[in-house]
């Protein structure tokens, strides 16, 4: 059997800004078997509250991240992470980007169709982004 290959960890001190990745549901499972255990057992933490900045929510789940404020700066990175995080803040569509409390990310390397399966997504937040931005400019 061979060994896991090694993974990085990131400390994120409180109100960095993460973005959701939109399109990793059927992610390939990490070894430990949950993204939320994967976390767990590369972090060396077992946290009970959601990451996200203010709630109080519990952490049941592994959320994808990049570490990057906004659509446009998350489209330029490609690394990708876990943060334990609650059902609401795991789902994308809801909540975007947001700021975490402070935090062990962990990395989570997608595979090739992953990334791809995510890019779809990141497009269509980069569109919804300059749509907002661009109503805002109208007269």
């Amino acid at each position: 059997m061979s060994a896991e290959p090694s993974v990085e960890t990131r400390h994120l001190s409180a109100g960095s800004e993460v973005t959701n990745i939109l399109g990793t549901s059927c992610a390939g499972k990490p070894v430990a078997g949950s993204f939320i255990k994967h976390w767990e057992k590369h972090s060396g933490c077992s946290r009970s509250k959601c990451a996200a900045q203010g709630c109080l929510n519990e952490a049941k789940e592994g959320g994808h991240v990049k570490i990057a404020g906004g659509p446009l700066s998350s489209l330029m990175k490609a690394d990708w992470w876990i943060i334990p995080v609650c059902k609401t803040h795991n789902k994308g569509l809801s909540c975007k980007s947001y700021k975490v409390d402070s935090v062990i990310a962990v990395e989570a390397p997608p595979k090739f169709n992953e990334r791809v399966r995510s890019w779809k997504h990141d497009f269509e937040k980069l569109g919804q982004y300059l749509k907002e931005k661009m109503s805002k400019l109208s007269i």
